[in-house]
């Protein structure tokens, strides 16, 4: 009800402060449509609750929403919401939509938020298997962050970040839908209409739990907040492996052809690289680094993690919709394709 008279107030349908709650819902019972906004929210079970900036992130993954493959018509991608929400403050560190719910994406969406915010004291996610990888263990170990676990069957523990999914299957999906049926539109389209939303709205509205508007919190809080230097994140979040060169100093790695110093020929080297840069991999021997492998061939593939095809525009049903409100209050100009980098 609250964002129905936002929507009229910023469209200039009805003057600011005028319209009240209860006029709506009033007009809401008289035609039947209050059985879902009657509906209570069941409260979740708090057993922490950190009272600076910071000292503890939740983490965990979504299914929103379906849209067209871009390259095949008949079929739909399934994508994922993960998130990041700072407790104390209930600011979303990071969000972004995902074309596949895998580590590669829990990975950059987990940098984007250190970036931004920081680096938090503590991880608390869920027990899925990209929340529970090595991988993640050894990014949390040489970032100083303690990493920690749902219990089994205890999902009590991730309340606030459900309640985060909540609102935005509440307020942002029926909208994002809504411009679906109009248009259809790419993940980077899509993830840009989102970061507005969390910017315009989310971080804009006093949260129930806090009194406070989220972002405002996280800011007025005095609370230290940790950096890390860029090259000290990239060299964080490196995956580390082994493989075996064979005689002509080549090996493979994820399908892919390397060609390694040809002193390493017949060795069984460690290998650290960047997931989303595979041009060249880190070489390790007895702790000792080598020269950089690099790659030999580029594979010419489609890269289903970033689908960005031109979408095809139609003329829209509707004169209204909250998001595209919000997209011309924003203006700080920050886009997916510039997070990207």
């Amino acid at each position: 009800v609250a964002q129905i008279i936002e929507i009229l107030e910023m469209s200039g349908m009805v003057p600011k402060g005028v319209l009240k709650k209860s006029t709506l819902y009033e007009h809401f019972k008289r035609q039947g449509l209050n059985k879902e906004l009657g509906k209570k929210e069941s409260k979740a079970y708090q057993r922490f609750s950190p009272k600076h900036r910071n000292q503890r992130w939740q983490g965990d993954s979504c299914h929103l929403l379906y849209i067209p493959h871009p390259q095949k018509p008949k079929q739909k991608v399934k994508l994922y919401l993960i998130a990041w929400l700072d407790e104390f403050s209930r600011i979303i560190t990071h969000g972004q939509l995902y074309s596949e719910e895998k580590f590669y994406a829990l990975e950059d969406s987990l940098k984007k938020a250190i970036l931004r915010f920081g680096v938090p004291e503590q991880l608390y996610a869920d027990n899925a298997r990209i929340y529970s990888s090595n991988q993640l263990q050894s990014i949390c170990s040489r970032l100083g962050i303690h990493l920690s676990h749902t219990r089994p069957y205890r999902p009590q523990g991730r309340g606030k970040l459900e309640r985060l999914f909540s609102t935005v299957q509440s307020s942002f999906l029926p909208e994002i839908e809504t411009m679906l049926k109009e248009k259809n539109m790419t993940v980077d389209e899509i993830n840009d209409y989102f970061f507005i939303w969390v910017r315009q709205h989310y971080h804009e509205k006093v949260h129930s739990a806090t009194k406070q508007k989220p972002m405002l919190s996280f800011e007025s809080d005095s609370y230290p907040l940790r950096r890390v230097d860029l090259s000290t994140l990239v060299e964080a979040f490196l995956v580390e492996d082994t493989r075996r060169v064979d005689k002509t100093g080549v090996f493979k790695l994820d399908g892919l052809e390397y060609q390694a110093p040809l002193e390493l020929a017949r060795t069984k080297v460690s290998v650290r690289y960047d997931p989303f840069q595979r041009e060249s991999v880190q070489l390790y021997l007895e702790n000792q680094r080598y020269p950089d492998a690099y790659l030999l061939k580029v594979p010419e593939q489609v890269d289903h993690r970033a689908i960005t095809e031109d979408p095809q525009v139609n003329q829209p049903a509707t004169g209204l919709n909250y998001l595209e409100l919000l997209k011309e209050k924003d203006d700080t100009g920050l886009s997916y394709s510039e997070l990207k980098e």
